[in-house]
C-alpha cells in the first residue's frame, strides 16, 4: 500500500499528477509520464517534494516543460563492465599512473 494520497491528477495526455504523503503532509510526491520503453511500457518519472502545494506545482510545471521540449531523454541500458571502463576513462586525468592501475586490477 502506498503512503501516499492522489491529490489532483491533470487530464489528457500532457498531464502529470501529484500526491501527499499520508502522516506527512509537507512531503509531496510528483509523477509525469514522459515516455514509453523499447517494449511499449509506461515508464513515469517521480520525484519527491518537501514544502507547500504551491511547490509542488511549480515542480510538476517544470517536468511538464522539460517533457514538452524534449530536453530529457530515457537512460540508456549500460553493463557494469562499460560503466567501469567509462569512468576510469574519465579518472585517467585526475589521478596518477600507478593510482589507475590500483584502479583496474582485477580482484
Amino acid at each position: 500500500m502506498s503512503a501516499y494520497v492522489r491529490v489532483e491528477r491533470g487530464a489528457g495526455p500532457r498531464a502529470g499528477q501529484f500526491l501527499q504523503h499520508e502522516s506527512d503532509p509537507r512531503r509531496w510526491q510528483v509523477r509525469v509520464f514522459p515516455f514509453r520503453d523499447e517494449k511499449g511500457r509506461k515508464r513515469y518519472r517521480t520525484e519527491v517534494v518537501h514544502g507547500r502545494k504551491r511547490d509542488t506545482e511549480a515542480r510538476l510545471l517544470d517536468l511538464l516543460q522539460i517533457k514538452s521540449t524534449g530536453t530529457r531523454k530515457p537512460r540508456h541500458r549500460m553493463t557494469v563492465r562499460e560503466l567501469v571502463k567509462e569512468w576510469s576513462d574519465h579518472k585517467q586525468r585526475d589521478v596518477a599512473p600507478r593510482t589507475l592501475a590500483q584502479y583496474r586490477r582485477k580482484r
